[in-house]
């Protein structure tokens, strides 16, 4: 189906399916009216059949876009970085109320939509997507998560000697290769050239 003839009916859908309440679907297409109007005129266009099929196709194109895929997240992470350091604009759209004084000196509500640009920096989103992108960094990741093993207390009572071979019975178990103390890698030694 193509985009609706009525250039207002086709925002309106449009507009419902980015998440707008139907009031400030209504009011975001361009019909003007108060606030009560509203929610009840988009009532009233939700039950109109070529608005409702409208609807019903844009949201399965927004289906078939929503795959989420490895690649689609850590570009969304690199963009919400890049927002979050203030190194990319932002456009954001914003429904704006005012009060226009009419000629008898009453006083009526009239809604606009404006697009503003936000360029502020959000340093904990910042580090946040920056941190879960190094997770993700080809080659090796710049970021490993470490957990706690055990309660509080539970190796005091041992010794150098047992903790050491704790360490690598567990590092064992998950893959890992250690020697000699905790913590520290085998690493092979060179071989000589001859």
């Amino acid at each position: 189906m193509p985009a609706l003839s009525n250039s207002r009916h086709e925002a309106f859908a449009r507009a419902l399916i980015e998440g707008m309440s139907g009031c400030d679907a209504y009011l975001a297409a361009g019909f003007e009216c108060s606030v009560p109007a509203a929610r009840v005129a988009a009532s009233r266009l939700l039950t109109n059949p070529n608005v409702l099929a409208r609807i019903e196709e844009l949201k399965a194109v927004a289906a078939e876009r929503s795959v989420v895929t490895r690649e689609w997240v850590l570009e969304k992470l690199r963009k919400n970085a890049l927002i979050a350091l203030g190194e990319e604009k932002l456009t954001v759209q914003k429904a704006v109320k005012s009060r226009v004084k009419e000629a008898d000196g009453s006083f009526t509500e009239a809604f606009a939509t404006v697009e503003v640009e936000v360029t502020e920096r959000d340093a904990p989103a910042a580090n946040r997507a920056l941190e879960l992108l190094g997770r993700e960094a080809e080659g090796a990741p710049l970021f490993v998560e470490r957990k706690e093993v055990g309660q509080p207390g539970d190796f005091d009572h041992m010794t150098d000697d047992e903790l050491e071979r704790q360490h690598e019975t567990l590092s064992a178990a998950i893959g890992g290769r250690t020697k000699g103390r905790a913590g520290t890698r085998t690493q092979k030694k060179p071989e000589a050239l001859h």
